[in-house]
């Protein structure tokens, strides 16, 4: 009769805090997931992020439409990654869809005056910062490029010097 209600003892014990060790771990693991979680909604971005992550967060966006044209999306990025604005972009086929979060709104706007007022300030700078975000062929893909070249003069870049020695072997 002791062993069996020694045994019955041990297993009521050993029953009682394997429950308490899984709700433990229950807790710190829903803790765990909870902070992750809020974590994930309300991290602030700096410069480009994939377009699924910055919307997956809470906070309140903006979106400009750009048209496409020659104007270098790399470029467009760069200068807003310089002002450390986090931002997104998708593109459609006539389009570009530019989304950043509106407590950045001033702050873009700042930068896009910036920009206007260094393009007109000089007309040296105008043609500088032409030259600056268009896209040279090198940049281009197949589509664009036939494009360009069906409309503006052929790109000729650094043309070889050919020789009459080309493939032979120098004499010593």
């Amino acid at each position: 009769m002791d062993q069996e209600k020694t045994t019955h003892s041990i297993a009521l014990k050993g029953k009682i805090t394997v429950e308490n060790v899984i709700a433990a771990l229950y807790t710190v693991a829903k803790a765990l997931h909870d902070n992750r979680q809020y974590k994930m909604e309300h991290r602030t971005f700096e410069g480009e992020t994939r377009f699924n992550d910055f919307m997956a967060a809470a906070s309140e966006k903006d979106m400009e439409r750009l048209l496409h044209s020659e104007v270098h999306l790399e470029k467009l990025k760069h200068y807003l990654e310089e002002h450390k604005v986090g931002f997104t972009y998708y593109q459609k086929e006539e389009e570009t869809l530019l989304f950043f979060e509106t407590k950045n709104r001033l702050l873009v706007e700042k930068a896009l005056k910036q920009m206007i007022s260094d393009i007109t300030k000089d007309p040296k700078a105008t043609e500088t910062f032409a030259n600056h975000i268009l896209r040279k062929p090198h940049e281009m893909t197949p589509e664009e490029k036939i494009a360009y070249y069906k409309t503006h003069t052929v790109y000729t870049g650094l043309t070889p010097v050919v020789t009459k020695d080309l493939g032979k072997e120098k004499e010593r």
